[in-house]
């Protein structure tokens, strides 16, 4: 359907992008679940050139970090956006039993941004080209584009053959600036045994996913995904197709929900090679296309089998070997779609959330299918009689349950004066569960407090996939280390959590630092006097210093007139005044004397010295 990328290159241009998120529930990551499972790191700030690639030490770009892992090994990406990333080729391959895996760091989010960068044959996020055994996890990709038509995440046999990698539970944004052309994911010739799953696609020029050239690639299983199409962001219309299937073989499409697209849902169309199949459609749930939710042209049409799906809101339910037909149509003149449905799925929120209501025909009415165990979210399906229809599985009421997930387990805070407050520590609380969260309380130990700009309150409910934030601020009432506790009381299991406490408070007083502690004016003669010598005063404590006392200088010494420190006037931590002193010699020879400095925190002595002369 599109023209094949003629090369690949590694040069990345910059442009502007910028953060775009929907309100729906996140596909359920079930990447690493401890640190202890990465075996390299890397982060928006991290560095290929002085990295190590160690928690501490991370690399910056995959293109570096996919070159240094090996079988087994798993390289985590740290929460926050990657700019610069487009175009990379991956570099390593697992084996069986033992894959590479590029995921997510535990509980964060790292978000990988094209910028919309018009970067020809630059404008993908990943690149695989003679790579197997690979695990993408977790992960997100937005702003993407590429010019030759291909996918943000794009395989292709260019560099070698593509084959045995899962793209799972990551999610794609808005990605594409060139009409009909750009896709979320590209399975180029040659792909092999790939499998898409439990994914979150949202906008993308052309198709969430495509598989297109010859050899057609082989062995795709596409399930438990959420495709959303929707107004283009960089480029006038709307996403065309959900799944597009211009060249393929062995192909499983199974409990996808397709929305808004404004051609397609599933097509088997234009292809390159001659099909040879089976094409299998089965438990997805296609709603509002803008012509049919189902075409299936006449190459592929002996190959195709389709049951158990739901049709809603579409031009046409399905478009099979060049004609149109409603679903029962489809189903009387073929064997195909004898137990599908033509009604409103009642989704929570038609557009915004796909859940399933209590009352969704859709409940109960899949067939099951071998190792498909998990929905999108990481929910137990069926949970009813049935498999249900879609990427969600419905949760009764009964077995639905709110689940407090915390951003941290421990609160470190900075050194604190005694008596001052420190700046705030924001504890997140995300609702990962399926009902709605409620605090019920939030109590502090030790010298904490919960800050009143909290957006956790008591009493407050949070839906499924919300969250709210928890400033706690250290005031410390003595000197030393100080621990404490943030007990967060919920509704969910288990009821209460505490979040450990801990801080150092620092004594407050005035330190008073002196810049010299002798002063030798060397040879003066009798009757004169010396030149000018000065001693400055420094406030080096946390607290306001005074000078309680005139200076006290010795006989042949006194003061020139010209320093700055006075009495009884405060002096701000690091804040310093000076004291001018001369020599006044009135007999020959060694004579020694002190100046003598008395304020609240300490009394400092100066010792003076010098030669009277003739």
């Amino acid at each position: 359907m599109h023209s094949k990328k003629k090369e690949i290159s590694k040069k990345v241009i910059f442009t502007l992008g910028t953060l775009f998120s929907m309100g729906l529930l996140t596909p359920n990551l079930q990447a690493a679940t401890s640190v202890s499972e990465c075996t390299y790191f890397i982060a928006p700030n991290g560095s290929d050139k002085k990295g190590t690639g160690s928690a501490n030490s991370p690399w910056e770009t995959i293109y570096y970090a996919s070159s240094k892992i090996r079988p087994g090994m798993t390289l985590c990406a740290r929460g926050g956006i990657y700019y610069g990333q487009g175009g990379r080729i991956w570099h390593s391959s697992g084996k069986p039993n033992s894959p590479v895996t590029f995921t997510n760091y535990p509980k964060e989010e790292p978000v990988f941004d094209g910028e919309w960068g018009e970067t020809g044959t630059n404008g993908n996020f990943l690149i695989f080209t003679n790579n197997s055994w690979i695990v993408v996890d977790g992960i997100k990709a937005q702003h993407f584009a590429d010019e030759w038509g291909n996918g943000t995440i794009n395989f292709t046999q260019d560099g070698g053959p593509v084959n045995d990698i899962i793209i799972q539970n990551c999610k794609f944004y808005d990605n594409g600036t060139h009409y009909s052309k750009d896709h979320h994911i590209y399975l180029a010739a040659g792909s092999k045994n790939i499998t898409i799953r439990n994914n979150l696609f949202v906008r993308a020029s052309a198709s969430a996913v495509q598989a297109n050239h010859t050899p057609a690639p082989i062995g795709i299983k596409i399930y438990n995904n959420v495709m959303i199409g929707g107004s283009l962001m960089k480029v006038s219309g709307s996403q065309a197709w959900g799944i597009m299937m211009s060249d393929g073989n062995d192909v499983q499409i199974y409990n996808n929900t397709i929305y808004g697209m404004r051609i397609g849902g599933i097509e088997f169309n234009y292809n390159t090679a001659a099909p040879a199949g089976p094409y299998f459609v089965q438990n997805n749930l296609i709603v509002k296309t803008g012509d049919a939710a189902i075409r299936v042209t006449s190459p592929y049409t002996k190959y195709f089998s389709s049951d158990y799906n739901l049709f809603f809101g579409n031009k046409t339910d399905v478009a099979f070997g060049g004609k149109n037909m409603t679903l029962s149509q489809f189903a009387s003149s073929t064997s195909n779609d004898k137990h599908s449905i033509s009604a409103d799925p009642l989704f929570v929120s038609s557009g915004s959330n796909f859940h399933l209501t209590s009352k969704s025909p859709a409940i109960d009415k899949g067939k099951a299918m071998n190792a498909l165990a998990l929905d999108i979210e990481g929910s137990a399906r069926p949970s009813g009689a049935a498999l249900d229809i879609g990427a969600y599985e419905y949760k009764s009421a009964a077995s639905a349950s709110p689940k407090a997930s915390f951003s941290a387990s421990t609160l470190s805070f900075a050194n604190t004066n005694v008596s001052a407050q420190s700046a705030a520590k924001t504890l997140t609380i995300s609702n990962s569960g399926n009902a709605p969260l409620i605090i019920k309380s939030l109590k502090t130990m030790g010298d904490f407090s919960v800050a009143p700009s909290s957006t956790c309150l008591s009493g407050k409910s949070y839906a499924p996939g919300s969250n709210c934030i928890v400033n706690v601020i250290f005031a410390p009432t003595t000197a030393g280390v100080r621990s404490g506790s943030l007990s967060v009381e919920s509704n969910s299991v288990p009821s209460a959590i505490n979040i450990s406490l801990s801080g150092t408070g620092v004594a407050v007083k005035p330190v008073a630092s002196i810049s010299v502690r002798a002063l030798d004016f060397g040879y003066v003669k009798v009757g004169t006097k010396s030149t000018v010598q000065i001693v400055t005063l420094t406030n080096t404590g946390n607290a306001p210093l005074t000078i309680t006392q005139a200076f006290a200088i010795s006989p042949n010494f006194g003061s020139a007139g010209l320093g700055t420190c006075k009495t009884n006037v405060a002096y701000a931590p690091g804040q310093s005044c000076t004291a001018s002193v001369v020599f006044l010699p009135r007999a020959l020879g060694l004579q020694t004397g002190s100046m003598t400095m008395v304020t609240n925190a300490s009394t400092q002595s100066v010792t003076l010295s010098g030669k009277g002369s003739r």
